[in-house]
């Protein structure tokens, strides 16, 4: 084989030979030892580095050459059944393409591509289906003599026999590899493929989330994946509470837009997502909800006052906690755990959280309502209160 030198760039050296027989050029430095090749050196005195066994200045066509050997002597520790002739048109197969497109004087086939060189010898990429809902039948690209080992890394879920037929086992889902080697059992060639029904993977504002609270008003970012090939998905806005109101934009795509409308004042909505392939559907569900408004009365009060909630149907509804706190000290005096009210059903009417406040001194009082999982900021909101 005729082989060519290429500089670092992928530029052609001047002192490299051109012509119609070229097939193929490597990565080499420049002559007269001022090349960048480390190799071995002669030893001792009769060496060009001295002493040291070593040089760093290699280059020429003498140390792109070995290079080709090289690549051919994996393909045949791989393949030991390849004839030359074999060899020879992989790695013209193989190479990667230089200058023009195809066959040229300068590059010949093109720079030389070791994986992609052993890969052939082994047989190629495998040919098949990335999906397989129950069987499959696979095979190599590259027709090679002797033997062929089929194997998957999950026997459990995928089994292969000698013929490359791929049988699914029980009701697995999910992604396997499939495996090919030669008799001599150097080396493999590995294709992944996605078993049976789609999974899902949904994230909303690019975090992986199924439950979450959401403000009125404001804009989301919906998405689905799946490891499976070829999937569509589809949302379904299709249950919820209260008075929470929502638009999905586009919901026959994998990334949409979910609206909350700013008159929400409580109540959730549960968002079906249904991923599909030619196998089968999987289907999850993303919650969103509101947490309640409320409002207090009377203000200024006397005895008591009340917190009324819009809703208190469900626990994920509701803020952490209520605190009373002095104007004059800062500090608290009465606090309501709204989780534990909940899990009681102590709710007066079932929304309504009622304060005594007669043994209080007359003065200024900060209601403070605290959600330690609000967003944007509003953590907690705060109502002057006047005592008389």
């Amino acid at each position: 084989m005729s082989v060519g030198a290429i500089d670092r760039n992928g530029n052609l050296w001047g002192y490299s030979q051109r012509g119609n027989e070229m097939d193929l050029v490597t990565p080499s430095g420049d002559v007269n030892l001022m090349g960048d090749i480390r190799t071995t050196d002669r030893p001792g005195a009769d060496g060009y580095e001295n002493p040291g066994n070593y040089t760093n200045r290699f280059g020429g066509t003498s140390a792109a050459c070995p290079q080709v050997a090289g690549v051919a002597a994996l393909m045949l520790s791989a393949n030991p059944s390849l004839t030359e002739a074999q060899v020879r048109n992989l790695l013209q197969q193989t190479a990667t393409d230089m200058g023009p497109g195809g066959f040229d004087n300068d590059f010949g086939f093109g720079r030389v591509n070791a994986e992609a060189a052993v890969r052939s010898a082994l047989g190629g990429s495998i040919n098949g289906s990335d999906l397989i809902c129950s069987s499959n039948t696979f095979s190599l690209g590259q027709p090679i003599a002797g033997t062929i080992n089929w194997s998957t890394s999950n026997s459990n879920s995928l089994v292969i026999n000698g013929s490359g037929v791929a049988t699914k086992v029980g009701n697995f889902n999910g992604l396997v590899d499939i495996l090919a080697s030669t008799a001599n059992g150097c080396g493999s060639i590995r294709k992944t493929v996605y078993v049976g029904d789609p999974n899902l993977t949904k994230t909303v504002n690019g975090v992986p989330t199924g439950t979450m609270a959401v403000s009125p008003g404001s804009q989301y970012n919906l998405a689905a994946s799946s490891y499976s090939p070829n999937t569509s998905f589809i949302y379904n806005d299709y249950t919820g509470s209260g008075d929470m109101t929502i638009t999905l934009y586009n919901p026959n795509l994998a990334n949409t837009q979910m609206y909350v409308y700013s008159n929400s004042t409580s109540g959730h909505r549960k968002v079906k997502v249904t991923a599909t392939n030619s196998c089968g559907t999987y289907r999850e569900e993303f919650v969103f909800y509101v947490y309640s408004s409320f409002r207090n009365y009377p203000n200024p009060a006397k005895e008591s006052f009340t917190v009324e909630f819009t809703s208190a149907e469900e626990e994920i509804f509701l803020p952490d906690e209520l605190e009373l706190l002095s104007e004059k000290t800062t500090k608290a005096v009465h606090k309501v755990n709204l989780k534990e009210m909940y899990q009681n059903k102590t709710f007066r009417d079932g929304n309504k959280v009622d304060f005594d406040v007669r043994d209080l001194p007359r003065s200024i009082y900060y209601l403070k309502v605290k959600n330690a999982r609000q967003e944007n900021g509003k953590q907690t909101q705060t109502v002057r209160l006047s005592l008389e």
